[in-house]
């Protein structure tokens, strides 16, 4: 490794578990071989989620559930001073609060900047003034990534943003899990399905069914 392998994750709170937070473990954990890894949660002062001994973990401590805007004005200062002493050549935004909090201390000319919009949709049908951070977020980081192509393409649509800037990149999945799932019996009638009671996850479209 040199010092053009450094990849920062950033996610807003690694105390919770969440899809983000674990996406962002995963990722951590499966790339610290070859990268040098940090992760940077903006809220909370541990991970919930078990992260590699080779894996830097770095907290803000801020506290969750504060107004974005005072977060923002809040992270400015302390996210400089961390991107001066630990510079990366690769930035990793997974989700649109952790996003927020840190695009505007990131030297874009130095560093890559990659948005994972774990929300999309979602995240598309907040207010206007969100919308609209959104869309200059998405514009200016050098890629923004979502979870199908069904998803990219309305998302491109949406923010009105150069389609090849978009890219679908589905959730991962331990292989360990895959491997043990017993063969799915097409007569079945029986759906279990786990997640957050919220529309963007179409449980009113699984009731119709």
């Amino acid at each position: 490794m040199n010092d053009q392998d450094k990849l920062l994750l950033v996610n807003y709170d690694m105390s919770v578990i969440g899809g983000a937070q674990t996406v962002t473990a995963f990722l951590a954990n499966k790339l610290c071989d070859k990268y040098k890894i940090s992760v940077l949660s903006i809220c909370g002062n541990d991970s919930a989620l078990k992260l590699d001994s080779k894996v830097n973990f770095s907290s803000m401590n801020k506290v969750a559930n504060t107004r974005l805007l005072k977060q923002i004005y809040d992270c400015y200062r302390p996210l400089k001073q961390y991107l001066k002493i630990n510079h990366q050549n690769i930035v990793l935004l997974i989700g649109f609060y952790g996003a927020s909090c840190s695009f505007l201390t990131i030297d874009h000319k130095k560093t890559k900047i990659i948005f994972a919009d774990h929300g999309a949709l979602s995240t598309l049908d907040r207010s206007p003034k969100r919308r609209k951070l959104l869309r200059w977020i998405s514009k200016k980081a050098d890629k923004t990534v979502v979870l199908s192509p069904k998803i990219a393409k309305k998302y491109a649509e949406e923010i009105d943003t150069d389609q090849n800037k978009i890219i679908s990149i589905p959730n991962p999945i331990n292989s360990e899990f895959v491997k043990n799932i017993p063969v799915y019996n097409l007569d079945s009638k029986k759906i279990i399905t786990v997640g957050r009671l919220v529309s963007g996850k179409g449980y009113d479209l699984l009731a119709e069914i």
